[in-house]
């Protein structure tokens, strides 16, 4: 019995995660040696898996980056040019 604080988190194998983030493999590998993904969780001899919040955390983490991108580009952006007829 585990202890009524101890909340287990779901954990999802690689094609479970590549299901909801829209990148390969290989890139997810890329992400998480660069740092901005979290480290798989070894759950059997040859068996990984992500914590569900770790896809999560970083979907929010994209979702933040466009935004502050979009902001930025909004800002920088002048009247349009005019066209010469």
């Amino acid at each position: 019995m585990t202890h009524p604080l101890i909340k287990l988190e779901p954990l999802l194998r690689l094609p479970q995660v590549l299901e909801l983030l829209p990148i390969s493999d290989k890139r997810l590998y890329q992400l998480i040696a660069a740092g901005r993904f979290a480290r798989p969780v070894r759950i059997g001899v040859h068996a990984v898996a992500w914590p569900k919040s770790a896809v999560s955390d970083y979907l929010k983490l994209i979702a933040d980056e466009r935004a502050a991108q979009n902001a930025g580009a909004s800002k920088r952006r002048g009247p349009a040019p005019r066209r010469r007829a």
